[in-house]
């Protein structure tokens, strides 16, 4: 609950507003102390590569070809949006961003202030309860094939968020989106990228545009949104360690 904006306050109701410890001391409650709206999150997942290959016998009309299939990146065991590649975790098999709103530092005295003088009246009025929001992710990986086994190759990347978002197959047409955009350092190919989800689209590093979103429901880990982007990826991708991935909501 709020700290009132008039009438009686206590030490003790700064203590169940905002936490701390016994005995009281205002200088616990300096903001850099306190916590405060984050709106941007970052985890390390870790992350793989995995290659197969198709082979199709010739037909009337055509002949027998080979088509070969590498993803990287992280993949839950889950996702089964076809017959290439499932079945297996690829590195974590998931990630959860948790961001924070709701906290409110301003008092009738103004922003609590992180040194100097601190008054009762910087309290009054305040509100320090967060609300924590988790966004998971099943999956974010660079999907590529080719005729050849050196390439060149057709590459996108998706990026999977549980539950269902916008509309299904809206082509790059994109609403509702739970994420403003996500930022990918450099890795195994793939160059230092901004993937944008609400805001608009602005082509940098291996982001060429937004392709198309689908909505789909898996065993065990339920309703998920694929976003899936055009990029100028050409070589192939090869991933192992860590990916340290930034959302901003």
């Amino acid at each position: 609950m709020a700290i009132p904006a008039s009438g009686q306050i206590t030490m003790g109701t700064i203590q169940s507003e905002w936490g701390g410890s016994s005995p009281i001391s205002l200088n616990e409650y300096y903001s850099g102390s306190l916590a405060s709206n984050s709106t941007s999150s970052s985890v390390s997942p870790t992350v793989g590569t995995l290659t197969t290959s198709i082979y199709t016998p010739g037909g009337k009309g055509y002949a027998a070809f080979t088509t070969y299939y590498r993803a990287s990146g992280f993949r839950n065991t889950n996702i089964q949006y076809s017959t290439i590649l499932v079945g297996t975790t690829l590195g974590s098999g998931s990630a959860t961003w948790t961001t924070t709103s709701g906290i409110d530092q301003v008092g009738n005295a103004g922003q609590i202030p992180s040194s100097g003088a601190i008054q009762m009246n910087h309290f009054r009025g305040t509100n320090g309860s967060a609300t924590s929001s988790n966004l998971v992710s099943y999956g974010f990986q660079v999907y590529q094939s080719s005729g050849n086994p050196s390439g060149p190759w057709s590459t996108s990347v998706q990026i999977w968020i549980s539950g269902h978002y916008g509309t299904n197959g809206s082509g790059s047409n994109w609403s509702n989106v739970p994420f403003r955009w996500i930022d990918s350092p450099a890795k195994g190919g793939v160059a230092a990228t901004r993937w944008y989800g609400s805001d608009s689209h602005s082509s940098n590093g291996s982001n060429t545009g937004k392709s198309n979103i689908s909505h789909d429901t898996f065993p065990n880990i339920g309703a998920c949104t694929r976003y899936i982007y055009n990029t100028n990826i050409s070589p192939s991708v090869s991933m192992s360690g860590t990916w340290t991935l930034t959302v901003q909501r």
